[in-house]
């Protein structure tokens, strides 16, 4: 609760959030179907609900940061309006290398790639490393912060020996539910490519071209293996207003990693069918993975590995999602 009064100025929506933040977060319902499937849901008894308030368990609309139908992203919300900073300086199309360190120990800077150059960053009081769960335990590792037998055997100087790059967490999904419906209720391939639903979007930023990927609901729910409190559920699952199909330029093979033979399987014959899918995915897993160097080339991606499903508990909760 201590970090709520912050969470309050950076948003900008209604119900349980501020609505005077720079971030913009809207409700991405632009189907009929999620309003069934969310009608459906309290017919069945569960309870409906804003998924960022007090309590996840139930069924609610995605919220997504979107404005107008467009990505309304950090660097929109934050970083444009402060360009004209005079202690804000933005490099682009950069690649940090390392983080840089003092006699002492002490993070005093950043070194960085920038059109085949190296060029160092020097900081007055301190390094924000922000590089996401695979770039920044690199970043580190190529700085000497590790564990200290992996960075031996890439003779990097040890700064300190910390577990970094253990602890991996991801949150694995799966396409299992496939529901067709005989009304045109859903978005399809027709209509994504129509005149009418092309100029909605344009005029408006409204329509199926303003539906986030066709992620427009979903639910959280505990599972029977669940050790956490009541508050706190390990299964989502995601209801995506579409049935993909087969087209030939269908970004879901890459999206998703999918194997083509098994992607077949699922959706071939199935172009411009009206329907929706439901991924069901675990968000507490227990499974561990790692993050390992393969050289000391910054530009060579580290090794990962995620460890799926190696706690028995995960296949478990995943087979009651």
């Amino acid at each position: 609760m201590q970090l709520l009064a912050y969470g309050y100025r950076l948003l900008s929506f209604l119900g349980f959030h501020n609505t005077t933040g720079p971030l913009t977060v809207s409700n991405a319902a632009n189907t009929p179907v999620s309003a069934h499937i969310l009608k459906a849901a309290e017919e069945l008894g569960y309870k409906t609900i804003d998924i960022n308030a007090e309590s996840q368990l139930g069924y609610g609309e995605l919220q997504s940061t979107v404005q107008n139908g467009v990505r309304w992203s950090t660097a929109k919300a934050f970083l444009r309006p402060a360009m004209e900073r005079e202690n804000l300086h933005v490099v682009i199309k950069a690649h940090v290398t390392k983080v840089l360190f003092s006699n002492e120990q002490v993070a005093i800077g950043v070194e960085y790639i920038k059109n085949g150059s190296a060029h160092r960053v020097k900081v007055t009081k301190e390094v924000v490393l922000s590089a996401g769960a695979v770039g920044s335990p690199q970043i580190l590792l190529l700085s000497g912060i590790g564990p200290k037998w992996h960075l031996d055997n890439f003779s990097i100087p040890v700064i300190a020996d910390l577990p970094v790059g253990e602890n991996l967490q991801d949150h694995l999904d799966t396409d299992t539910g496939i529901y067709t419906i005989q009304e045109p209720l859903s978005i399809t391939q027709s209509k994504v490519n129509s005149l009418t639903v092309t100029l909605q979007y344009r005029v408006f930023g409204t329509g199926y071209l303003a539906s986030p990927a066709a992620l427009e609901a979903v639910s959280f729910h505990k599972s029977s293996v669940s050790e956490t409190d009541v508050l706190s559920p390990d299964i989502q699952m995601h209801y995506v207003m579409t049935i993909p199909g087969t087209y030939p330029d269908q970004p879901l093979y890459g999206l998703a990693n999918y194997d083509h033979t098994a992607y077949n399987a699922l959706h071939g014959d199935m172009i411009d069918q009206e329907g929706f899918l439901i991924f069901p995915g675990i968000v507490r897993p227990k499974s561990r993975g790692k993050i390992r160097l393969r050289s000391t080339d910054p530009f060579q991606h580290p090794e990962i590995d995620p460890h799926y499903l190696e706690h028995p508990d995960d296949v478990k909760t995943f087979i009651e999602g």
